[in-house]
């Protein structure tokens, strides 16, 4: 069997290849700095052999998420406890885990908005949250949860809390706490605002209604004495 060239192998890179590096290079910048030409350079081939594989720089990226997808599939929790409670919290610690296992994959799924969606029918299957919502509902029938709990309005609650903190920590922004610390804190804190029920009126008006509702004159010269004793 005659040998093959390193020339010859570079001259025809592999599907892998050319998504590991482009993944290594993603990491390292971001989508908009990836090029087909810096892929091809790092791959060791002329920018047309990617064509054979890619139909461009979105296509690949498309394949990057997908690949992702799957693999945060798998960092789905499928724990044995019956308790609906223990199974809502693994979903949102899993997410968190999976940040720290495969940082560029979660920047590219999850935070990264430049960068093109994969499988419409993969993502609805993985991460449509149908599966988190139904936890939140079996934890309102439990009584877990209270009762008119809205499974969205708490899923995305929960979900702002976590993703939260996993950009802090890869901002390296998490004092003063490490960064375990801090996630299981804060998503503790946000579970306990769930048991305590969502509320559509407030009793304590927030900061964001006097900014609304209070006049030009308030905003302009500051809270008189009267609306800050209400406060």
């Amino acid at each position: 069997m005659p040998l093959v060239s390193k020339t010859s192998r570079a001259a025809h890179p592999t599907r892998s290849a050319i998504l590991n590096v482009s993944r290594r290079l993603y990491a390292a910048s971001d989508y908009s700095g990836v090029t087909m030409r810096a892929i091809a350079k790092k791959v060791g081939c002329r920018s047309p052999s990617l064509y054979h594989y890619f139909k461009s720089k979105d296509d690949i990226f498309r394949a990057l998420v997908d690949r992702g997808t799957i693999i945060y599939e798998k960092f789905l929790p499928t724990i044995d406890s019956t308790d609906p409670f223990d199974r809502l919290w693994w979903r949102f610690w899993r997410y968190y885990e999976f940040s720290k296992a495969h940082p560029e994959y979660f920047r590219l799924m999850f935070v990264d908005r430049s960068s093109p969606v994969g499988d419409p029918t993969l993502h609805a299957r993985v991460l449509s949250g149908a599966d988190t919502h139904r936890c939140i509902e079996e934890c309102v029938k439990a009584g877990i949860l209270p009762q008119g709990t809205d499974p969205i309005e708490a899923s995305v609650v929960l979900w702002c809390t976590i993703h939260g903190v996993v950009v802090m920590g890869m901002r390296g922004k998490r004092e003063p706490w490490p960064r375990d610390r801090l996630a299981e804190r804060t998503l503790s804190l946000a579970f306990d605002g769930l048991r305590a029920g969502l509320r559509e009126q407030s009793s304590r008006p927030s900061p964001m209604h006097w900014q609304t509702h209070a006049g030009p004159a308030l905003r302009r010269n500051g809270p008189t004495h009267a609306t800050r004793s209400s406060l």
